[in-house]
């Protein structure tokens, strides 16, 4: 498959993955009684997924390597994040008593009220592993859109190198 492709891929499942969101979003306002937080984080992130995905397709479609930056940007401070998530869940992993790391992996538990050690232990584990998945995901996504980058830039190299000329 060439790399245009694959993005092309990639830029379809991202916008589903928007629309999932975008419900996603709404069922958790109604959920949480019209909390606003939830649907204000929902609709920024749509919108940022969308300018984002929005310059993937423009990219892809005009064959022009600047627009797939935006994307490959996020996916990157994506892939940071992630990181520090799963950095955040060790800390909580390996401490024992109450602290921002500790209390973090609480409040995803099922009874936050009431958790033990143990169930906090394996929310991390959980989410430890999760997130190795989902950077996984994302390394394979950012390395196929990067290859169409240096693909459009070196195509664009090159015709702006081509010279024609008549001899006579």
């Amino acid at each position: 498959m060439h790399v245009a492709t694959g993005a092309k891929v990639i830029a379809i499942l991202i916008t589903i993955g928007l629309v999932l969101q975008v419900i996603q979003s709404v069922v958790s306002f109604t959920g949480n009684n019209g909390h606003g937080g939830v649907l204000g984080m929902g609709v920024g992130s749509f919108i940022i997924g969308t300018a984002v995905v929005v310059c993937l397709f423009l990219g892809l479609r005009s064959e022009r390597a600047v627009f797939l930056l935006p994307y490959l940007i996020f996916q990157g401070l994506g892939m940071i994040g992630c990181g520090l998530l799963i950095i955040l869940c060790i800390i909580a992993l390996a401490s024992t008593t109450s602290g921002f790391a500790h209390d973090f992996v609480k409040g995803y538990s099922y009874n936050s009220s009431t958790s033990d050690d143990d169930e906090i232990r394996v929310m991390a584990i959980v989410f430890i592993v999760v997130f190795i998945l989902y950077i996984a995901i994302q390394a394979w996504f950012f390395w196929v859109v990067y290859k169409c980058y240096v693909f459009f830039r070196e195509q664009a190299l090159y015709a702006h190198k081509m010279v024609v000329g008549y001899s006579g």
